[in-house]
């Protein structure tokens, strides 16, 4: 079809449009945030789903009273895993809490896949509203292909309004489920449904991403008939003027980028962790080709009221969340620091690989009948990646106490523990690939270690950044680290995320050997209260388990900047050949 063509077909669809007015609210990245928190300056009491609910159901009344502009409610995923409130209830919280949203439609996000398909299908079998992901192949997986649309169409005011969505996959977020669910480019599979739905009639195309704004900016330039992209998995904040609170904007709201044909195109991202409401109003008539867009996110301060309904059924889940806020746990000396993770050896990483490898060896002399004498464990090396790190604890906030909240808010990945059996080759497979998420910067793969001692070197190419390794015995009688020997076997503690090669750690998946025991409370929460309690106050320090030589400095462009680049380059070339 030449250009021609397509321009006339959006002409004529376009003015076929009756004026009409949307008001469009949305969230993103809840992450179990379902309560009000105090992340505020002053500490003032922000966020939370009854204060959601209160701004959707005014708005609704008023449609239906005749005194406002039709009313659309999306999410752009990533409303689990985050928040102890999600740590604790897991899918019954997120069902109740965002049926009582009802909206028109939402997007999956990655965190909704963490727990695999055995916690992700008990959610999609019971909420009511659509899911809707463009982009995933689900052919090897029906249960979840009957439970996840493609696309949707609404008509309002005799104008039909498509929605597609799509989510990103970040550096194999999805190899916890390789063998049955694929994602696919979404410039493609959502320019062919946009374009398919343009055919059809459609008036107006809403896509609910989970990718990022950067992604959503590149989809965006690269494809035709798409109005508004609503989206998710990011940490940017758009605003328009001076900021409320602590957040700091980015971009305005909304972020106005051309598309491939010239057209403007509208991004709307509503932050995170449910503190704002997105809000943007949308108007299309007769006289114009393009819609006209502006809004504000909603900031949910105190002088937002809050739904009664929504506020009791947040309270049927308290209980538990209470009693983890007063649970002790032990005492800290110093700030047990997640942030630097990402980066370099960390000492809050430190202290739970520490507490995997004791928590086994207490057991170790239960697990089999006959050991030997110079055996002192069956697994010297723990290691938890640091995408299971989400925060810091500030030990001083509460007199140096350290409470089980605070462990589920730091650790929201809450994973059973393995025992595996490794070649010294495949850990060293499994230190090389941790090194590509240091280089990338704030990507979960990196591994902290116990047990062993890394020095890496990133001048070095990709698949050969490590430079050294020495591993500590576990067939001795006092423990020492010896040089990392490629024929070797090796037992090491992690996390059954990692085990099912999760971050795309395939060389761990190899060694998948057993659960530490058959219950499943060898879980990392308990892991850690029991190390705390053995020690009652803890002062983890660094100790040179990973030494960075020639790091990379912060800002450098990589490869996949470039790439990106080439990539737009080209297909807008294809484009501007067709």
């Amino acid at each position: 079809m030449s250009p021609l063509s397509y321009f006339l077909i959006y002409i004529l669809q376009i003015i076929s449009v009756k004026s009409i007015e949307l008001l469009i609210f949305h969230t993103n990245d809840i992450n179990g945030y379902f309560d009000e928190t105090f992340n505020s300056i002053g500490e003032k009491p922000v966020g939370g789903f009854p204060r959601i609910a209160y701004v959707l159901n005014k708005a609704r009344d008023d449609y239906r009273r005749g005194k406002g502009p039709a009313v659309l409610y999306f999410d752009c995923g990533n409303v689990f895993i985050g928040s102890p409130w999600f740590s604790i209830h897991r899918d019954k919280i997120a069902t109740a809490l965002m049926n009582s949203l009802t909206p028109d439609a939402a997007c999956l996000g990655t965190l909704e896949f963490a727990y695999g398909l055995k916690g992700l299908l008990p959610y999609l079998s019971k909420i009511n509203f659509p899911i809707v992901v463009s982009n995933l192949g689900l052919s090897k997986q029906q249960s979840l292909a009957k439970l996840v649309n493609k696309k949707l169409v609404f008509n309002i005011k005799n104008t039909k309004i498509g929605i597609l969505g799509y989510i990103k996959n970040r550096r194999q977020a999805f190899t916890n489920l390789i063998y049955s669910v694929e994602v696919l480019d979404e410039i493609e599979v959502i320019g062919q449904l946009a374009e398919s739905l343009r055919k059809d009639g459609v008036h107006i195309i809403i896509v609910l991403s989970h990718g990022g704004l950067q992604a959503d900016v590149t989809l965006s330039r690269l494809i035709r008939y798409v109005d508004i992209i609503l989206g998710g998995n990011t940490r940017n904040f758009l605003w328009n003027g001076p900021p409320p609170d602590m957040e700091q904007p980015t971009d305005p709201y909304p972020l106005i980028v051309k598309r491939l044909d010239g057209v403007q195109l509208a991004i709307a991202h509503g932050y995170r962790r449910a503190k704002y409401l997105g809000k943007l109003h949308v108007s299309y008539n007769t006289r114009r080709l393009t819609g006209q867009y502006h809004g504000q996110p909603i900031f949910l301060n105190e002088d937002i009221g809050q739904d009664k309904y929504v506020a009791d059924l947040l309270n049927t889940f308290r209980p538990a969340v209470t009693e983890a806020n007063e649970t002790f746990v032990g005492k800290s000396r110093v700030t047990l620091d997640g942030e630097t993770c990402f980066y370099n050896e960390c000492n809050f990483g430190n202290l739970i690989a520490d507490s995997f490898v004791r928590y086994n060896a207490k057991r170790f002399l239960t697990k089999y009948d006959k050991i030997s004498y110079n055996m002192w464990t069956d697994a010297a090396i723990g290691l938890i990646n640091v995408g299971a790190i989400q925060e810091s604890i500030i030990p001083r906030k509460r007199k140096n106490n350290v409470y089980k909240i605070n462990l589920l808010e730091a650790i929201p990945f809450n994973n059973l523990l393995y025992v595996i059996k490794l070649s010294g080759s495949d850990l060293l497979l499994a230190l090389e690939h941790g090194a590509k998420g240091h280089e990338h910067r704030r990507l979960p793969e990196f591994l902290i270690p116990s047990g062993l001692k890394v020095v890496y070197d990133f001048t070095r190419p990709e698949g050969k950044r490590v430079k050294s390794v020495l591993a500590k015995c576990s067939l001795c009688r006092t423990p020492k680290y010896e040089p990392l020997q490629s024929t070797s076997i090796y037992g090491v503690v992690t996390t059954e995320y990692l085990v099912n090669s999760g971050d795309g750690h395939f060389s761990l998946g190899k060694g998948k050997s057993n659960m530490l025991s058959s219950n499943d409370a060898d879980h990392i929460i308990n892991c850690l209260m029991e190390y705390f309690q053995a020690f009652q106050v803890v002062a983890p320090e660094i100790e040179g388990r990973i030494i960075i030589e020639n790091p990379i400095p912060a800002g450098v462009p990589n490869s996949t900047v470039l790439d990106k680049c080439l990539y737009i380059i080209f297909i807008s070339l294809i484009y501007c050949y067709k």
